[in-house]
């Protein structure tokens, strides 16, 4: 049922596209769509590699040494030939990539695969916040679901981890420097036939379980106050906020959440991997226009799923526990020690759940 209404392809995407976005600052968008690919993020690298290898990849700024005329016809040619605004996305990755050189699991028809190719310059760092400001708001116009950013790549929706974010560089080969950033996005959008595999299950969620588990909350919500004693102020507006997908004029026994299917509303998923890729793609470079003004920032540390939380640093073989205070205007995320020691994280892995292990062997010892 999902696969015949929930059809990822180039003509649904389009379909939610806003193409103003990309014309006020004349990027070029150019959005393709595959079934099946070995990697978004790889096929962005071979064509920018191809374009590098017939060198009509000029810069901005021609050499000052050629004429007017050539100068012009350097700049519409580099115009033309930019790869800037080209989005790869796929229903498959065979060989999905993640973040530390591990494999991203990318099985077919359940999610979102997509890399987009900019040219952010100076504000290379600023990119995975960025993307991740744009996914988190992208699902939430899509789903109506809240997003957490878990510092500093990935997405979570109730404590489950639903998208991650791969941002890679790709130099000139004339002088080393980064040309382009490729952003890779993958989003769970629905869970794999059998579940997530094994090392993942614990961590890994996928989109639509999320909204069906805002259902399942919402009629046990509504159950606790049909059973609540009528005598009690009840503020039922409290718990009558419920997603508008169920039928509260059912008077059969919603206490019965095992026929939680009944409850979801199917139109829902119609064009939803569609939908979350568009609203990704408009978000990205709604954002990405303004790359240098940071407005996103503010948004990324708000977000954050690691405020307050105990953490463990998984690099550098640091053993302690951190508490997370927040994130600085940078991007960077600001810890503290048992101690009280204050430490700035550029880059990094961190992880609760180890955290957590940890704190609860202490407490066994």
């Amino acid at each position: 049922m999902i696969d015949e209404r929930d059809e990822l392809t180039k003509e649904n995407v389009d379909k939610y596209i806003d193409l103003d976005i990309a014309k006020s600052q004349n990027i070029n968008l150019n959005i393709e769509v595959f079934e099946e690919i070995d990697s978004t993020n790889e096929y962005l690298k071979r064509l920018i590699k191809e374009k590098q290898d017939k060198n009509i990849l000029g810069s901005k700024t021609a050499d000052n040494s050629k004429s007017k005329t050539d100068k012009n016809r350097l700049d519409v040619m580099t115009y033309k030939n930019s790869l800037e605004g080209t989005v790869a996305v796929a229903a498959y990755q065979s060989g999905g990539k993640g973040s530390r050189g591990r494999s991203f699991y990318s099985p077919k028809n359940t999610g979102v695969y997509l890399s987009a190719v900019i040219k952010p310059g100076e504000y290379i760092m600023n990119v995975t916040a960025m993307a991740a400001v744009a996914v988190a708001r992208a699902i939430e116009q899509a789903c109506k679901i809240e997003c957490k950013i878990k510092w500093v790549n990935d997405i979570y929706i109730n404590n489950k981890k639903v998208c991650g974010i791969l941002s890679e560089g790709v130099a000139n080969p004339d002088n080393n420097d980064i040309d382009y950033v490729i952003c890779g996005i993958g989003i769970n959008v629905y869970s794999p036939e059998g579940g997530f595999p094994e090392e993942i299950r614990n961590t890994a969620g996928s989109v639509f379980d999320a909204y069906v588990d805002n259902i399942r909350n919402n009629i046990d919500s509504i159950n606790t106050v049909d059973k609540a004693d009528t005598t009690d102020t009840v503020d039922t507006a409290d718990v009558a906020n419920t997603v508008d997908k169920i039928d509260t004029t059912d008077t059969t026994n919603t206490a019965n959440t095992a026929n939680i299917e009944d409850k979801v509303d199917l139109s829902y998923i119609d064009d939803l991997k569609s939908k979350i890729a568009a609203y990704v793609i408009n978000e990205f470079f709604r954002e990405y226009n303004n790359i240098a003004e940071k407005g996103y920032m503010e948004e990324y540390k708000k977000r954050s799923f690691l405020k307050g939380k105990k953490i463990k640093i998984l690099e550098d073989n640091d053993d302690r526990i951190y508490e997370v205070k927040g994130i600085n205007d940078e991007g960077h995320l600001v810890v503290t020690d048992e101690s009280g020691n204050k430490k700035v994280l550029i880059s990094g892995t961190v992880s609760v759940r180890d955290a957590e292990i940890r704190c609860r062997n202490r407490m066994q010892k």
